[in-house]
């Protein structure tokens, strides 16, 4: 199939979503048929967000005849069908040359400070927490994630979020969630609702639902389905740090966002698996209480608090 099909296609099932007979379950197969389908849709969604927070400062470059098309469609809730028609389109690239949005397409970029979790209210119902050195950038519905965040997403079918986290990416439309993503590992946590992720690293895309979690070892280039307690996801904007079989690196890191010490591992231990609650007080004692928990020894090391293998004596 071409690309000129597909995004025809992509056009008319977001088109449909704004009929209450939508076919959902036709709509999800149709996304997994194809990796194209779903950049597609997730690129069309993002011009459509465009489309309609600059809707009358379009309509002010267009002939009267369009203009009045164009109005008369939005009134109806069926954009995509006058922009997949092909006569608006021509006319807004030959009118403005798709330039009267530099501002919309530009990124804004979000940032926690060390040791302070940050809320960030984003358009069209989305509320994210930040942990501490986390950045999020936003473009549209397109974000980008570095750190660990909570998403608090509205349902709204036609305004699908594309949350960018190393390779792989999530889909959603409304739920509540957590993104991690850092130094080739993801992980992605589900409180409610149901998403999507995607990646050249999967075979195809993998649904979550709540209670379900997606771990990504960059470092060992495995990808492993979990439970969650949904109680647990997002409790670190708590103070609290919930695992399950955490890799100690990974809980290292955690700690490290809270701390104005930076805890390392030793790569002996790196690997073992953590389970349990860590509570986040001050600067030395999560890392303590994670050193006794398994049975390791934390020494300061230039700097910084380094978890390794106890001395015998």
């Amino acid at each position: 199939m071409s690309a000129d099909q597909i995004e025809q296609q992509a056009a008319a099932w977001l088109a449909r979503q704004h009929d209450d007979a939508m076919d959902w379950d036709g709509f999800a197969r149709w996304l997994e048929v194809d990796s194209r389908h779903r950049a597609a849709f997730d690129e069309l969604a993002l011009i459509d967000a465009d489309l309609e927070s600059h809707a009358e400062g379009i309509t002010a470059h267009l002939s009267e005849d369009v203009a009045a098309t164009a109005a008369t469609e939005r009134s109806h809730g069926d954009r995509w069908r006058w922009w997949g028609a092909g006569a608006v389109a021509a006319s807004i690239a030959a009118v403005i040359g798709l330039q009267f949005l530099p501002s919309a397409m530009s990124a804004q970029s979000f940032t926690a400070p060390a040791g302070e979790v940050r809320t960030v209210v984003l358009p069209d119902g989305v509320t994210a927490a930040l942990s501490p050195g986390t950045t999020l950038s936003v473009r549209g519905s397109a974000l980008a994630l570095t750190g660990r965040a909570f998403f608090d997403v509205r349902h709204q079918a036609a305004r699908p979020l594309t949350i960018q986290a190393g390779d792989f990416q999530v889909h959603d439309i409304g739920t509540r969630f957590t993104v991690g993503a850092e130094n080739g590992s993801v992980e992605i946590e589900v409180a409610s609702g149901a998403l999507s992720v995607s990646s050249p690293q999967l075979a195809q895309p993998i649904n979550l639902v709540g209670g379900r979690a997606m771990i990504v070892d960059g470092t060992l280039g495995t990808v492993r389905l979990a439970a969650v307690d949904p109680a647990w996801v997002g409790s670190w904007r708590n103070g609290e740090l919930h695992y399950e079989n955490a890799p100690l690196a990974m809980v290292a890191r955690d700690i490290s966002r809270y701390s104005s010490t930076k805890i390392i591992v030793d790569p002996a231990v790196a690997g073992q698996a953590f389970s349990g609650v860590i509570v986040i007080d001050d600067a030395r004692s999560p890392a303590q209480t994670l050193a006794d928990i398994m049975a390791l020894e934390l020494r300061p090391v230039h700097g910084a608090l380094r978890l390794q293998p106890r001395t015998r004596r």
